[in-house]
């Protein structure tokens, strides 16, 4: 796994004290394997991390989910990381972190694509569901209009897309 030093320009205001962070200021946090950069980690901080060569990076704080993904008792966060890149479309991935010991720990990443929307993202009977909207040939950047609902299965470390039957 590659690791890249990431300079962070932007400061999470944090308070300090004894208490834990909430689940929320963890994933805001956290250290994640970027699946679209081939693994290279990057460290959040406020929700933000900007890297040297120009790729900044950022979770979208309105998308965080948290809940019990199997009914298992073990509590999962969700959200929806955005690379934004020079020149590109920006990418999005689906990043995963779940409890364990008591500290959020990032567990899978999956790309989801590049240049579209996320409408939402919810659990249902074990599934990440995702719901987002791509462009059309006929749709200006800003606007995608096209409506996709993509289904992630939790294995272990791995987000596998769940087809749907026809």
């Amino acid at each position: 796994m590659k690791r890249m030093f990431i300079p962070i320009f932007l400061l999470s205001l944090a308070a300090c004290g004894g208490d834990p962070p909430s689940p929320e200021d963890a994933f805001e946090n956290l250290t994640v394997p970027v699946a679209s950069l081939d693994g290279t980690e990057i460290t959040l901080e406020g929700r933000r991390a900007a890297s040297s060569d120009g790729t900044l990076t950022f979770l979208m704080d309105d998308l965080h989910l948290i809940g019990d993904l199997d009914q298992n008792g073990i509590r999962v966060m969700s959200g929806v990381l955005f690379i934004t890149r020079p020149g590109s479309p920006t990418l999005a991935e689906l990043v995963v972190a779940v409890e364990e010991d008591g500290d959020l720990v990032h567990r899978a990443s999956h790309p989801l694509g590049e240049g579209l929307r996320v409408e939402g993202v919810r659990y249902d009977a074990g599934e990440i569901v995702v719901h987002l909207l791509f462009p059309t040939p006929e749709d200006p950047p800003c606007c995608p209009s096209r409506s996709v609902v993509q289904r992630f299965r939790l294995t272990g470390s791995t987000l596998t897309p769940v087809i749907a039957d026809a």
